[in-house]
């Protein structure tokens, strides 16, 4: 399946970067278990692997209620996770993104009648290339094969491990919302080395849990755009759940996303465009859900409508008139409107 797929795309780039041979149960067993799943509290859900099966009562044990499993525990489950990737043909429950067995399954998507052929490997590099997903509000996560992006999600992996075992509060199992917020702080105009950790993308709710908040595409797109110089880039849009989601594969017009902030910079300054980013990330593309976007069949600037603006543009009475700036916040509406 896909993911396994971008996953061995990712391992070759990784190998080639970093100057490593690793083979996929290499690379697997040495530094992505290690890094995901031998902790107390893992980066990305494991779904019904025994990773995660029986179920982990993760709330429970970050507010105290209940201990954290020990190192033996854990490595009795990463054992007996191993050994069904090894010895099994791949499925939901042990590989990432690949159809459940039953067939009444609510997550059996990606079904064909043809034979495909799966190894071990295959299973192994599933895990990574769905931990390469990027989640986006809206309850989608987008999957990129290009190689330089693979490999910056890949250096913020270690700064969310850190975070984590360094916040008892923090959740863990969110690497897909984190690598969402990791590149829109990464590829922004923000970014501080010394500072990795978006701090404005962490909540905490009545019972003291810390969690990352999603971020919008348009958050992760518009940085992507000044580091990728094509004008096209595609990814595979998708969903895994209590039910799984296939939206395909959706071309991202990159030279159609750039245009609008190049244009409000032409308008009013360099200052300006990074001193209000992330105020026009929250309208662009809020005018048009995503859902809706992909039925379009590709992402462009008609996707990038803004928040608002339909309503000042209908042809009736329930018009509305743009009214003269009266605070900042206005004024940037007001602007990109």
């Amino acid at each position: 399946m896909y993911t396994s797929v971008v996953g061995r795309k990712f391992l070759n780039a990784y190998n080639k970067a970093y100057g490593k041979s690793y083979s996929p149960e290499e690379f697997f067993r040495e530094v992505f278990i290690p890094l995901f799943f031998d902790h107390p509290k893992y980066l990305m859900t494991a779904g019904n692997a025994p990773l995660e099966n029986p179920k982990i009562s993760w709330g429970d044990m970050i507010l105290g209620k209940k201990p954290y499993e020990d190192a033996l525990k854990r490595q009795d489950r990463i054992e007996k996770t191993m050994k069904r990737i090894l010895e099994e043909k791949p499925d939901a429950s042990i590989a990432r993104g690949y159809p459940a067995t039953e067939g009444s399954s609510p997550t059996l998507s990606q079904v064909t009648n043809m034979e495909i052929q799966s190894s071990s490997d295959d299973s192994m590099l599933s895990w990574v290339g769905d931990a390469l997903s990027i989640g986006v509000s809206g309850g989608i996560t987008i999957l990129f094969d290009d190689e330089s992006v693979l490999l910056d999600l890949f250096k913020g992996w270690g700064y969310y491990r850190e975070y984590v075992n360094t916040h008892p509060m923090m959740k863990g199992n969110q690497i897909n919302t984190w690598n969402g917020v990791w590149l829109a702080y990464y590829y922004g105009p923000h970014y501080n080395e010394r500072m990795p950790v978006n701090s404005e993308k962490i909540s905490k709710d009545a019972s003291g849990i810390m969690s990352l908040s999603t971020t919008s595409w348009i958050s992760v797109l518009s940085g992507m755009v000044n580091r990728e110089k094509r004008d096209t880039m595609t990814g595979y849009l998708y969903s895994i759940g209590q039910t799984n989601s296939t939206f395909g594969f959706i071309p991202f017009s990159l030279n159609e996303i750039r245009r609008p902030f190049q244009l409000y910079k032409k308008l009013f300054g360099e200052q300006a465009l990074v001193r209000d980013h992330a105020k026009m990330e929250l309208l662009f593309g809020g005018g048009v859900g995503l859902h809706a976007v992909c039925r379009r069949g590709a992402i462009g600037v008609r996707s990038m409508e803004p928040k608002g603006l339909h309503e000042y543009m209908v042809t009736s009475s329930k018009r509305k008139n743009i009214k003269k700036p009266e605070s900042e916040d206005d004024t940037i509406t007001y602007n990109i409107y």
